[in-house]
């Protein structure tokens, strides 16, 4: 058994992106169809959890023993939280140590939050004497020494749902649920972009993720439960066919931009109720444009009303399955008059999250919070630095060989 394995697996749609990496490379990469999830949430329990009980999943779980397991998550409703957290107060000044700076995300994870859980947690800067703001203060002098943290909630439930997938997959190792949108974020847009500032736009299958960015770290994520799929059914719907054919349309005639349409081109199919349908190029483009239109406008209201008005850019980066279609780019800048930059793909090839989640994780680790192992209770008193210690992997290896031995023991009915 190989033990310095990872496990990457992406829940944002009803395909789910499994990958297995190691110190020497990517291992295996696969696709499991899965039930009760849509937009990114767990909506039936059962069966979501008896999707994973098929053989090309299991057979990857009995090939490796995996130090972690990470998952990357898209749900609609995600939420940040902005806080000012005392990390030590003197009445004379002392100096900055590591200490300070390793054990702020521990000393105030004890707070709670009804219905949510924190995911990632990380500092936008740190405040000496409460006004003056630094990136690096070690070794710096202060009497009050706080830090400006930023927290990426997900529902509690979808945690809940998570947790127990890794208990009944019997993954005794650390858990983490990563936002595919931070993990995004840090993988497709440039640096450049990051360090000046930008928006973030990426269309999913389901969801459109937006964040904010700003001097290399994220400021702000949301997310909008619309995504390339409803353009396939607004052309369905609007045309009374089937999800297939209006497929094949979009695939033929998609374009957000009809009116530059020079020649216009017709098929015919059969709707729904059996009658023959003419449809041409510049009626699915119209469909797809006053998606795109809504889509993009309440992308814009969600940035002008939720950040603050300290925050400027000029810039937008988007991307994604729905951000394909021409002309897409084009209409972004129109309605937010920006500069518009696409995703930095590696060699030019489109990723899946999968690859964010792998990419993210081998560079920005010390955002990532673990899941508790004894499940997850509305208390957030384990927020845990990644990286912690080599007892909890530890550990979970034994009792894994604990209950096996115990196992083979117990006679037929017996604890299992």
């Amino acid at each position: 058994m190989k033990k310095d394995n990872s496990l990457f697996m992406d829940l944002s749609t009803n395909e789910v992106n499994i990958l297995v990496n190691s110190s020497r490379g990517i291992l295996e990469k696969d696709t499991l169809e899965v039930s009760g999830i849509k937009k990114g949430e767990i909506l039936d329990q059962e069966k979501f959890h008896q999707s994973f009980d098929k053989p090309q999943f299991l057979q990857i779980l009995n090939s490796y023993d995996f130090e972690e397991v990470i998952f990357g998550v898209s749900p609609s409703n995600i939420f940040i939280k902005q806080e000012k957290c005392l990390i030590f107060e003197n009445n004379h000044p002392r100096a900055i140590t590591e200490k300070d700076l390793s054990n702020w995300t521990n000393e105030e994870g004890s707070k709670s939050y009804s219905d949510l859980f924190v995911i990632h947690s990380y500092p936008l800067g740190f405040l000496l004497e409460g006004k003056d703001i630094v990136s690096n203060p070690l070794g710096m002098h202060a009497r009050k020494f706080e830090v400006n943290e930023l927290k990426v909630l997900i529902p509690l439930d979808l945690a809940n749902n998570v947790s127990k997938l890794s208990e009944e997959l019997d993954l005794n190792c650390p858990i983490y649920v990563v936002s595919n949108t931070m993990a995004s974020c840090q993988n497709l847009v440039s640096q450049e972009n990051k360090d000046f500032g930008c928006y973030f736009i990426n269309v999913g299958d389901d969801v459109t993720e937006l964040a904010a960015i700003h001097k290399g770290k994220v400021r702000y994520i949301n997310a909008i439960p619309v995504g390339n799929s409803n353009f396939i059914n607004d052309v369905a719907l609007a045309l009374d066919i089937t999800a297939k054919e209006a497929q094949l349309l979009v695939d033929s005639y998609g374009t957000i931009t009809p009116e530059l349409i020079k020649e216009k081109e017709v098929s015919s199919l059969t709707s729904k109720s059996g009658n023959e349908v003419r449809v041409s190029n510049k009626q699915v483009g119209g469909i797809m444009r006053a998606r795109a239109d809504e889509l993009l406008h309440i992308a814009k209201s969600h940035f002008e009303n939720d950040l603050s008005q300290d925050f400027i850019a000029n810039r937008i980066v988007v991307g994604g399955k729905g951000a394909q279609y021409k002309g897409f780019e084009s209409l972004v800048k129109y309605i937010f008059q920006f500069f518009v930059y696409g995703f930095e793909y590696e060699n030019d090839k489109p990723q899946c999250n999968i690859d964010s989640l792998l990419a993210m994780s081998n560079g920005e680790t010390n955002m990532m919070n673990p899941l508790p192992s004894s499940g997850i209770k509305n208390n957030l008193n384990q927020l845990i630095p990644r990286g912690y210690s080599t007892m909890v992997r530890t550990t979970g290896k034994l009792t894994k060989e604990i209950i096996k031995i115990f196992n083979e023991r117990v006679s037929s009915g017996g604890v299992k």
